[in-house]
């Protein structure tokens, strides 16, 4: 019985012991690439590269945050793809031979952002506007949500921009794009009429 007991506590200790944390990884394959060339993963808090060897290349980057944007691309920006990078293994599949098409997983953000543009892209300007607007309003805790109000608060109005950011999560609401929202609605306070005085 002793020793039943011994191996369940055991188990339950070593059950409830800290997964180790997902570390942000990227394997990628690509098409007719010479061996060698130079790839980089860029953001504007961060700068990474590596070599393409046989059509694949890893990053193992240390990102600053999760998730956060960064593009990757060739030197000359011949080829590039902009992605949400998140803590995970994720993988980049440009087989096909073109980053913009390319199958990218382990990015919830990423997956979301595609299945969003690969509709608004072919909308015309108004349309996709509104669709944008209803992606915002409809994913308050996504931090592409956060990134697309700070690019179109002035294009919404304040009062808009206001009515959206309110329903933001915490960490939106803090985010970079959340301070840039929340600064321009600050800034944008309706003015205030003031009455003229007569007999100074």
């Amino acid at each position: 019985m002793k020793k039943l007991t011994f191996g369940i506590l055991a188990l339950l200790i070593f059950s409830c012991k800290e997964q180790p944390k997902t570390e942000f990884s990227i394997n990628g394959k690509t098409k007719d690439v010479e061996n060698g060339m130079v790839i980089y993963l860029v953001n504007d808090e961060f700068k990474d590269s590596t070599v393409i060897e046989n059509n694949t290349f890893k990053f193992k980057t240390k990102l600053p945050y999760s998730p956060i944007q960064a593009v990757l691309r060739t030197k000359d920006n011949f080829a590039y793809r902009f992605l949400w990078l998140e803590e995970n293994s994720m993988t980049f599949d440009a087989s096909n031979g073109n980053f913009l098409t390319a199958n990218v997983t382990g990015s919830e953000s990423e997956n979301l952002s595609q299945d969003l543009y690969r509709v608004a892209d072919t909308l015309p300007r108004d349309e996709r506007l509104k669709m944008e607007m209803e992606f915002v309003k409809n994913n308050p805790n996504s931090i592409i949500s956060a990134k697309m109000l700070a690019v179109y608060s002035t294009t919404f109005g304040k009062k808009k921009t206001t009515e959206l950011f309110e329903q933001f999560s915490e960490p939106n609401k803090n985010s970079k794009y959340g301070q840039k929202i929340a600064n321009y609605i600050k800034l944008n306070k309706e003015p205030k009429i003031r009455r003229a005085i007569c007999g100074f």
